[in-house]
């Protein structure tokens, strides 16, 4: 009887010290996979401050490939082998159409919305009577280096010419692709040249030039005519080439 009632304390004691040890074991669990936790949230928070500080965006220079200007903005600096044989968008009689495509996520058009273009500043424009911080991209502009104009109107055309945007992709990734197509009565009288980019928004934002491409686009003027006895001259390095004149003797 007395060795039963020994066996029954040393049992109640194991079972004690057995619940303890687990009890301690538990803790140890939780306090390992609380530490794991918490590791897991510094090494995520060093990984995004590694990003961050090394996925700063850059821009490209423009490539120009038949009539598309592709502007490239990404964490490291594109580059290409292949250097442009075009240093502008060239727009003319056999060339109606262009394309501007800002490529890269929160990489825009600028002027904003394409609504206005840039007329390059003349030599005799002071710069208090300059649109202030607007025109101001590419990463050479120190300052702005035109102003803001609708394009018909710097043109000549009717309200209708205007950069038409693309479909753009559902997440944003693609950046904005823009064009842009004229009429042969849509061409100016004289050569016309203009400018357009494209931008980081966070750079719009803050009014700054920092991760921008500037766009140069040249309007050739349209071919001077003759039709039904009215001449309409043109003033292009172009214009005059393959124009028939007639006297008026000569059409009697």
């Amino acid at each position: 009887m007395a060795r039963t009632q020994k066996m029954r304390r040393l049992g109640g004691w194991f079972r004690s010290r057995v619940s303890k040890l687990m009890t301690i074991c538990f803790s140890g669990v939780a306090l390992f996979s609380a530490g794991q936790a918490v590791a897991e949230k510094l090494r995520e928070g060093i990984l995004n401050r590694r990003l961050e500080e090394g996925g700063t965006l850059t821009m490209s220079e423009p490539q120009f490939d038949n009539g598309v200007a592709t502007c490239s903005l990404s964490a490291a600096a594109a580059t290409s082998d292949v250097q442009s044989a075009a240093a502008a968008l060239t727009l003319s009689k056999d060339m109606l159409s262009v394309e501007l495509q800002c490529s890269g996520a929160k990489n825009i058009a600028v002027p904003k919305d394409l609504t206005n273009v840039c007329k390059p500043k003349d030599a005799a424009t002071t710069t208090k009577h300059r649109t202030a911080e607007k025109c101001k991209f590419g990463k050479s502009a120190q300052s702005p280096e035109g102003d803001e104009i609708a394009l018909h109107t710097l043109l000549g055309a009717g309200e209708r010419v205007k950069w038409i945007q693309k479909t753009q992709a559902k997440t944003g990734d693609d950046g904005q692709t823009w064009s842009l197509t004229l009429t042969e009565e849509d061409l100016p009288l004289k050569d016309t040249p203009f400018f357009v980019g494209c931008q980081s928004e966070d750079s719009v934002a803050k009014s700054a030039s920092n991760d921008s491409c500037k766009v140069p686009v040249h309007v050739e003027a349209r071919p001077s005519a003759v039709a039904d006895n009215v001449a309409t001259c043109a003033y292009g390095q172009k214009s005059n080439g393959q124009v028939h004149w007639r006297s008026r003797s000569q059409q009697k």
